[in-house]
């Protein structure tokens, strides 16, 4: 019943439902949330949809929070590097929206501090690229 619930509301946010998916995902994630690590890999999913969902929808301080929420379970985790990295992306995006330079800036530095050349080099140069524009337009450069 759980996995059926979590993969419609993700085959609703794929098709472009973010209403429907929004409501089916986040009964999930009630359901879950206190559950064992056995559904770890579908919340760490379920929440990362949801924070896209409430920024698709211009929520910005709801899609912080989310993103923030998200980010916290993967702390000190190898496995989920590029996951952080994205969710770090979303978060400087969603504090330059917000006018809170200082938040995007920080997660600016921690999206150059932990992408390496090799592997996300697209997100290091965008990271330095909005870094650089944002100290530029405050006269720090």
């Amino acid at each position: 019943m759980l996995r059926a619930s979590y993969q419609k509301g993700i085959y609703l946010y794929y098709e472009g439902q973010l209403k429907g998916a929004k409501t089916i995902l986040e009964s999930f994630k009630d359901s879950v949330m206190e559950e064992d690590n056995n559904w770890m890999a579908e919340k760490e999913h379920c929440l990362f949809v949801l924070a896209s969902i409430e920024k698709a929808e211009g929520h910005k301080n709801k899609a912080i929070d989310g993103f923030e929420l998200y980010v916290s379970l993967f702390k000190n985790k190898e496995e989920a590097e590029k996951r952080l990295l994205e969710a770090y992306w979303h978060l400087s995006q969603l504090f330059m929206l917000s006018d809170k330079t200082e938040g995007a800036l920080t997660y600016l530095d921690l999206v150059i501090n932990n992408s390496t050349v090799v592997e996300e080099p697209y997100l290091m140069l965008n990271a330095y690229k909005e870094k650089a524009k944002y100290l530029f337009e405050r006269n720090e450069y």
